[in-house]
């Protein structure tokens, strides 16, 4: 029954469907190809659900508490709260202003000697820096200037950042290719007015973007998963387990340092939970679900959630300096 509602919502999302076909949300199609229904349903019997897909926004659901893409414009101030109330026009601040304060408010400033802008990435075993507020007083800057800066002079339909950001959205919603993004993104170029902001391709689209984005550490690992190449081990070529090398040499060789470039064969990607954190109490959306657990009200001698459990209570009561507002439950 769920699954007929949901199909039939999808067939009415013109945008997402491929007339009386639609996505298919299998583990082997993953939402890149179009089928009938009743083939969709075949392939969900056979190879079931993407893993995580809760919410079907490759068919034109909304994520709960989505401000950042919307199809009201910056002037509408209207946005979604995490309930799915409209909060109307009571917030006057800029749709790119209110986005910007959310994802920078408290958000831990990151590293800009292991920074990568291009691609949110850090080299190294050093955790962001805290200190640093100048550098993310420059990032909050520049992406607050993309936020305020028309795509062209008179253009009140929205922003160079809104712009991008709903370019980044259907490229990932449809799995567009590189190349058709650049193609796209000259076409705008070359027939708005000259003076508009468009960007080149989809390299300067994603470094305005990363600008947004969260810190993530790479550090290099033996391939064989034996250890880390980090701390004191970071100087490393040859793991000390099993002696496989750490890094492949290409056969291109650089003229002014006669070395070879190498490439490391196994990278562990770490995401630092502080910041993510910190981006959670930042948004006006998720900053009072972080604190539902120690606020939300029992129902009589109910359990309607294991907090409401005398067990919790317990380990509440036995160390009370962790008994916080603010605590984190994972």
């Amino acid at each position: 029954m769920v699954l007929k509602v949901l199909f039939k919502f999808a067939r009415l999302q013109h945008e997402f469907s491929g007339g009386e076909e639609i996505r298919c949300p299998c583990r082997k199609c993953g939402n890149r190809r179009f089928h009938a229904i009743e083939e969709v349903k075949l392939h969900l019997f056979r190879h079931g659900f993407i893993a995580g897909y809760e919410t079907w926004t490759s068919h034109g659901e909304l994520l709960q508490g989505s401000t950042f893409l919307n199809s009201q414009t910056p002037n509408e101030h209207t946005t979604e709260n995490v309930h799915g109330a409209h909060s109307g026009s009571q917030d006057e601040t800029p749709w790119g202003q209110r986005m910007l304060e959310d994802i920078f408010g408290g958000h831990v400033p990151i590293n800009s000697t292991n920074y990568d802008p291009n691609c949110g990435e850090q080299r190294g075993d050093e955790s962001p820096n805290e200190d640093d507020i100048s550098y993310l007083a420059d990032h909050f800057q520049n992406v607050l200037q993309a936020a305020d800066q028309p795509l062209y002079e008179g253009c009140n339909e929205g922003s160079q950042l809104q712009f991008v950001s709903e370019v980044m959205s259907i490229k990932s919603d449809f799995n567009v290719p590189q190349d058709e993004v650049n193609r796209w993104l000259e076409l705008f170029g070359r027939y708005l007015p000259r003076d508009n902001t468009v960007p080149r391709n989809y390299y300067e689209t994603k470094k305005l973007v990363a600008e947004l984005s969260l810190p993530v550490v790479k550090i290099d690992a033996c391939p064989n998963g034996c250890m880390l190449f980090w701390k004191n081990d970071k100087k490393l070529e040859v793991c000390t387990f099993c002696g496989e090398k750490r890094y492949t040499y290409d056969a291109y060789q650089d003229c002014r340092s006669k070395r070879q470039k190498r490439t490391a064969i196994s990278v562990l990607r770490y995401l630092p939970l502080t910041t993510r954190l910190q981006r959670l109490y930042a948004s006006r959306q998720t900053a009072e679900s972080m604190i539902w657990h120690s606020t939300h009200e029992s129902i009589g001698n109910l359990m309607g959630h294991p907090s409401d459990n005398e067990a919790w209570k317990h380990i509440d009561n036995l160390y009370p300096v962790l008994n916080l507002c603010v605590k984190i439950y994972l």
